[in-house]
């Protein structure tokens, strides 16, 4: 009779119950963000991306001497051909140098805005992550207070006891611990996008665009590969410094310039291999990448099934509640998983995506958080 007493106490208590959480104080949103404005300000921000710019401002410079020094020296415009003497072929060796350095520097750039452009584009799903993962974690710590309510209750009418109160104790500081880090971490996001942007650390946007799934269409991955090492910076440096080493070989006048014609030799040789370990290691990263991005897509549609079940279950536990079977704290925590699971499936959603554009330009890898 005691225990049945205390059963309609906790549901006339407990029916209703809602706990507020109020363990700090969110920052106030000053304005709407979308995915493009963010990458557009980054770009436009970006100290790296000033740094490269001038960059190329001062390899054109040096390019530009270097190529003032061969008209000095030649009194007009030429390019020499054949073996030259020792002073020719240093100066235009220089010249080569200076000129694949400035025109290195040029597509470097492409390469660090797009670098740029995934670097905003994680930082803006992380905080898009961080907001649900302190919706999880609010949800969890509503369920656990009213776990621990209703064991203070029964503790109090003799039908819990006190190690049963002294572990949903701890489960609900747990519980707390969990939702103040989540708080913290969702500040943490926040921070890394407007460092990106330029923005104060405490900055604080309402995202406008949550990014959408879509599998990886491909008719030939060989196609892609191809295609990436046909446009890859580095592989285009490493085979135009294989050219200038050919063509410094060209106008090499033997010994008599300090080194072997031999060494000078093999430095093309060394050249070539250089270039084909560029290609090669291009390859081997695309075929992982591509390894990676079939894996997240197997381990999404495992997260939306397991999303779909756990929305069921809810489901369920919601009609057993109606009609008095379930309790409000089973519904609660039925919630919670299912916000957890619907976490999951967006935290994999936006790693997919990432992938993606990785996968298209694996050579922002090279300038990512630069």
């Amino acid at each position: 009779m005691r225990k049945i007493t205390f059963l309609l106490i906790v549901c006339f208590v407990l029916i209703s119950f809602t706990p507020v959480i109020t363990l700090g104080e969110e920052a106030p949103v000053i304005n709407n963000l979308s995915l493009e404005e963010a990458e557009k300000q980054a770009v436009s921000y970006s100290l790296s991306l000033k740094g490269a710019d001038m960059d190329i401002e001062r390899a054109y410079e040096v390019r530009k001497s270097a190529g003032d020094q061969v008209r000095f020296m030649a009194g007009v415009p030429f390019t020499p051909v054949g073996p030259q003497d020792a002073t020719v072929s240093s100066v235009y060796a220089a010249l080569l140098g200076a000129d694949l350095n400035w025109r290195t520097q040029e597509k470097m750039l492409d390469a660090r805005i797009d670098a740029v452009r995934v670097g905003v584009f994680q930082a803006y799903t992380e905080v898009l992550k961080a907001q649900q993962s302190l919706l999880s974690a609010e949800a969890n710590h509503r369920s656990a207070l009213w776990k621990l309510n209703a064991t203070q209750m029964g503790f109090q009418y003799g039908v819990r006891s006190q190690s049963e109160l002294e572990l949903v104790k701890a489960g609900y500081e747990a519980s707390k611990a969990a939702y103040k880090a989540a708080q913290e971490g969702k500040a943490k996001a926040y921070q890394g996008l407007n460092r990106l942007m330029g923005y104060e650390p405490d900055t604080r946007w309402v995202l406008q665009d949550d990014p959408q799934y879509a599998i990886l269409e491909m008719d030939s991955l060989e196609y892609h590969i191809n295609k990436v090492i046909a446009d890859s910076p580095m592989v285009w440096s490493a085979e135009q410094k294989g050219k200038i080493a050919k063509s410094i070989l060209d106008l090499y006048p033997g010994s008599s310039a300090g080194e072997p014609y031999t060494a000078k030799a093999l430095d093309v040789d060394k050249a070539k291999l250089e270039h084909q370990n560029t290609k090669e290691a291009l390859r081997n990263q695309v075929e992982g990448l591509y390894l990676q991005l079939r894996q997240l897509e197997e381990q999404y549609q495992a997260a939306q099934e397991q999303a779909r079940l756990t929305e069921e279950t809810l489901r369920i536990k919601k009609v057993g509640y109606e009609v008095g079977i379930n309790t409000k704290g089973e519904v609660l925590a039925g919630e919670a998983d299912l916000i957890a699971a619907q976490a999951q499936v967006n935290s994999l959603k936006y790693a997919h995506e990432t992938q993606k554009r990785i996968f298209a330009k694996p050579w922002v890898y090279a300038f990512l958080g630069s």
